[in-house]
């Protein structure tokens, strides 16, 4: 692509839009840093830059064209805007209400939420004291001791673990870590007595199975002698 120079530029202006008065000089910082082409009204930018042989170099444009807007079509826009301004400024009453109706309407719907949550874990855990906050239609709960999460986050649909807050105080763990061990000790009971009444079950059925078989062998031996 050959080279365009600013001398060429002008001359081909000049000579496709003679009625227009263009404005040269440089705009752009660092590789963009360049010559600029400025005029009021008129043709757009790429028309402009068609007539002046697409000045490329490189891989970058070192011709800036900047079409600023006649005083008509600066008025004609900031009317645009002051309608666009008027009509925003109309309408903001009736936007803040309806945001207010909505934020009444969430915070009502939130403490229902609120009331209907507590009610249904002072009803499965009626000695745990909980504390429920319901914000943007998810619940967040804080309790002290009492149950574990789990069986909590079954009742509230919209309950998740990183939302549950559970404080142990020293008296109820070493509590659990006494129920804890009675639990264990009652499951390896459970363990012993499982496996004792399976060893008598077993004991039962081999007796059974030895009286058949002693039977059928009566049975075959009384036979035999009445053969002969």
């Amino acid at each position: 692509m050959s080279k365009h120079t600013i001398r060429d530029v002008k001359q081909r202006l000049a000579e496709t839009y003679p009625d227009i008065e263009f404005s040269y000089g440089q705009a752009g910082r660092g590789r963009m840093r360049a010559h600029c082409v400025s005029w009021i009204g008129g043709p757009a930018p790429l028309d402009v830059r068609t007539a002046a042989g697409n000045p490329y170099q490189g891989h970058f444009v070192p011709y800036h064209f900047h079409r600023e807007p006649t005083r008509a079509e600066l008025d004609e826009m900031l009317r645009e805007w002051d309608i666009k301004e008027a009509a925003r400024r109309a309408a903001e009453p009736a936007k803040r209400a309806a945001a207010k109706a909505d934020g009444i309407a969430k915070r009502q719907e939130a403490a229902a939420d609120r009331k209907r949550y507590l009610a249904l874990l002072t009803e499965a855990f009626p000695d745990v004291a909980f504390t429920v906050s319901v914000k943007a239609g998810r619940a967040s709960c804080t309790w002290t001791d009492g149950p574990e999460i789990e069986p909590v986050i079954k009742l509230i649909p919209t309950l998740t673990p990183w939302r549950c807050t559970r404080h142990t105080t020293p008296e109820w763990r070493a509590n659990a870590e006494a129920r804890r061990k009675e639990a264990v000790t009652q499951i390896r009971i459970r363990r012993r007595l499982d496996k004792s009444r399976r060893r008598h079950e077993a004991i039962k059925a081999g007796i059974a199975r030895r009286a058949r078989q002693r039977e059928k062998t009566e049975r075959e031996s009384r036979q035999l002698s009445l053969v002969f």
